[in-house]
C-alpha cells in the first residue's frame, strides 16, 4: 500500500505541474468500455500525468470497484517513456491484455489499443490525443480529473479545521490547522484523518456531543451558570459555509458548485461578521511542502489566474448574508515561499497564522463586544468560553443551535503573536468562532479560534488584530 500511496502522490504532483506549465505533451485520453467506479461505458476519462496507475486500489487514477474481482489492488500501469507510452502488468494474479493478447511484462501502446483487465474482465480503449484535440482540452478538465479526482482522500488543508472537499477545483480542507501538516507525514494516517473529518459516524459525533454536554454540566456543577450568560449571544454565532467557486485560469473561467466547505463566524455590536483567514482562503496559510493543490490555489490567487468563493453565512434566528472573498477584508501581510513541483520552483505568498482573522461588514449588529486590549494580555489558567458548530453539530433543518466548550489560556500574554490554549476542547468547524473571557462580570470576545496541535494544544488569533 506503502508503494500505491507513493504513485499518488507523485502523480499528483506531475500533473500539477503539467497544469501550471502546460505540458499537453503528457495527456492520454482513455475511454472506458465497461462502467468502472468513477466512470459509465462509453465515457472518457482525460489524464495529464506521466504515470497512471491501475487497479482497485483507492490510490489508483483509473479504479474498478470490488464487483471485478479479478481485477487486482494494483493491477498494472501506464507510463511515459521518451516519446511513448509503456504498459506494464503489476499482477502476480491476474493477467493483463492488449487487443486480446495476453502481456507478460509490458507492451508500448498505440492509439486505439484496447487494454483489459484479466479474461472476461473490463475494458477501456487507449489513444494519445492529436495536437489539435490537445489544444481543444479544457484546463478545468484536467484540474477535476486530475487534481481533484485522485487526490481528494489525502490532502488536507488547514483547518478548523475544516474538512473541506471541493470537489472538481478544490480540495480537502481541514486545517485546524497544523495539526495534520506539522505532526503528521505519512500519507496512510493522512488518509486516515480525512477520512475522519469527512464521514464522521453517527456514533463519532454522538461522542463528540457527549463531551461538549459533559462540560456543560461541569461548568453548572462549579456553580459557574456559564450557560444563563452565554445563552443570549447564540444568535450571534453564525453558521458559514461554501456555494461554489470560481477560478480563472489562462483566459479559461470555471464555476464549481459541488462542494461541502464550512466554519463559524460571529457577529460583533459594530456589524462586522468576524471569522477566521482561512474559513474565507484557506490556500493562503500553511501550505505544506507535498501540499500541491493549496499550492496551486495560492498561485492562482497571486497573479497566476484567480480564484472566488461563494458563501452564505447563516444565523440561528434566521438571518442571511451572501458574499464572497472578494467582499472579505482579510490580513494582507505575505511570505514569500518557494514551492517546488518536480524541480520546477514556484514563488507562493502566505499568511502566518497569527493573522488568521477576516471579516465582512454587514447591516446587522450583534451583541457581542471586543475586548481589544485585554486579547494581549491573558494570564496563565484564565478560561475561556468557545462557541461554534464543530463537524457541523449544531445545524440542522429544525434549527440551529451553537455547542460550547471550553479551554485555559497555557502562556501569559501572547505566544508568537497568538493565544496560546490547553485542553482546547474544540474541533474541526469551530474555525473563525469567539473565544470569550468573563471580565467584570461580563462575558467579551477576546479571541478568533484558529488552528490546534495534537488532541489538547489550541490557538486563537486576538481579537486586537481586527481592531
Amino acid at each position: 500500500m506503502a508503494t500505491g500511496n507513493k504513485t499518488v502522490r507523485k502523480n499528483f504532483s506531475q500533473t500539477i505541474k503539467n497544469v501550471v506549465t502546460r505540458k499537453a505533451s503528457n495527456t492520454v485520453i482513455l475511454k472506458y468500455l465497461n462502467n468502472s467506479r468513477d466512470y459509465k461505458m462509453g465515457q472518457d476519462q482525460t489524464i495529464a500525468s506521466d504515470h497512471i496507475v491501475i487497479g482497485r486500489d483507492s490510490t489508483c487514477e483509473v479504479r474498478f470497484s470490488d464487483k471485478y474481482d479479478t481485477v487486482s489492488r494494483i493491477h498494472a500501469s501506464i507510463s511515459k517513456q521518451g516519446e511513448d507510452w509503456e504498459l506494464k502488468n503489476l499482477s502476480n494474479s491476474n493477467p493483463t491484455l492488449i487487443n486480446g493478447t495476453p502481456v507478460k511484462k509490458s507492451w508500448y501502446l498505440s492509439s486505439g489499443d484496447v487494454i483489459q483487465f484479466s479474461f472476461e474482465g473490463p475494458k477501456i480503449q487507449f489513444s494519445v490525443p492529436s495536437p489539435a484535440e490537445k489544444k481543444s482540452i479544457p484546463w478545468s478538465v484536467v484540474i477535476k480529473e486530475q487534481v481533484i479526482r485522485p487526490y481528494k482522500k489525502y490532502v488536507v488543508a488547514a483547518s478548523v479545521f475544516f474538512a473541506l472537499v471541493i470537489s472538481s477545483l478544490a480540495y480537502v480542507i481541514v486545517k485546524q490547522g497544523q495539526t495534520i501538516d506539522e505532526q503528521i507525514a505519512d500519507i496512510e494516517v493522512i488518509k486516515a484523518a480525512t477520512k475522519k473529518q469527512s464521514q464522521v459516524s453517527q456514533a463519532g459525533l454522538d461522542s463528540i456531543r457527549e463531551v461538549y454536554e459533559k462540560e456543560i454540566d461541569r461548568e453548572k456543577k462549579a456553580n459557574r451558570p456559564i450557560g444563563d450568560k452565554i445563552s443570549p449571544y447564540f444568535n450571534d454565532i453564525w453558521y458559514i459555509y461554501a456555494t461554489g467557486v470560481e477560478a480563472e485560469f489562462e483566459g479559461e473561467t470555471e464555476y464549481f458548485d459541488n462542494i461541502n466547505w464550512s466554519g463559524t463566524g460571529f457577529l460583533l455590536n459594530d456589524g462586522r461578521l468576524v471569522t477566521a483567514g482561512h474559513v474565507i482562503k484557506p490556500w493562503l496559510f500553511g501550505v505544506s511542502d507535498d501540499d500541491t493543490a493549496d499550492a496551486f490555489l495560492n498561485l492562482l490567487d497571486n497573479g497566476v489566474g484567480e480564484v472566488k468563493v461563494d458563501f452564505i453565512a447563516i444565523s440561528p434566528d434566521g438571518k442571511k448574508i451572501s458574499f464572497s472573498t472578494n467582499d472579505a477584508s482579510i490580513s494582507r501581510s505575505r511570505n514569500s515561499k518557494e514551492f517546488e513541483i518536480e524541480g520546477n520552483v514556484y514563488e507562493l505568498k502566505e499568511v502566518e497564522w497569527e493573522h488568521d482573522w477576516a471579516w465582512i461588514q454587514t447591516k446587522y449588529k450583534g451583541k457581542l463586544s471586543a475586548s481589544y486590549t485585554t486579547s494581549n494580555k491573558l494570564d496563565i489558567s484564565n478560561k475561556l468560553h468557545i462557541l461554534g458548530y464543530p463537524y457541523s453539530l449544531g445545524v440542522s433543518e429544525n434549527g440551529m443551535t451553537p455547542l460550547y466548550s471550553s479551554s485555559d489560556v497555557s502562556t501569559k500574554g501572547l505566544s508568537n503573536g497568538m493565544i496560546q490554549l490547553t485542553n482546547r476542547n474544540f474541533e474541526q468547524g469551530n474555525s473563525g468562532g469567539p473565544a470569550l473571557f468573563e471580565e467584570n462580570g461580563e462575558l467579551k470576545v477576546v479571541g478568533i479560534v484558529s488552528s490546534g496541535i495534537g488532541s489538547s494544544l489550541g490557538y486563537l488569533v486576538p481579537i486586537s488584530k481586527v481592531k
